[in-house]
């Protein structure tokens, strides 16, 4: 990894995003809190979300900088669709958790589609914008 990747960043949306996380973060851990509580108790919400926070962005920086440009542009479109795809079985296949019929449930692991639909919007939304 180059210097150069790091000056291709930008800082100012990575900073905003990182602010808006760990506000999110404050806002579990105020509504959550107990006297004499720990702050990294993983038992608690707030402990579990730290570990979600720290696996979301050592997996974001992974993806960013393992994998070239070129394959984000070669799949966003495939990718849009897939996700187009699972997100109409989640109406006719979907799982109810806590009155929500948004998931779908993959062996013994639940996932909402719709969270990663925002990527792959994203994705495409990106490669239309930079095709005109």
């Amino acid at each position: 990894m180059g210097k150069s990747i790091y000056r291709k960043l930008d800082w100012t949306i990575i900073i905003c995003y990182l602010v808006l996380v760990l506000f999110g973060w404050i806002n579990i851990y105020s509504s959550l809190y107990q006297e004499g509580a720990y702050i990294f108790d993983f038992s608690m919400e707030y402990g579990k979300q730290i570990i979600w926070i720290g696996t979301s962005i050592v997996l974001a920086l992974l993806i960013l900088f393992a994998l070239p440009p070129k394959i984000y542009v070669g799949f966003a479109w495939w990718l849009y669709a897939f996700m187009a795809v699972l997100l109409v079985a989640v109406i006719f296949i979907g799982t109810n958790v806590k009155g929500s019929n948004s998931w779908l449930q993959i062996g013994s692991m639940r996932v909402q589609p719709a969270e990663f639909s925002k990527i792959t919007t994203s994705l495409a939304l990106a490669h239309l914008m930079s095709s005109k």
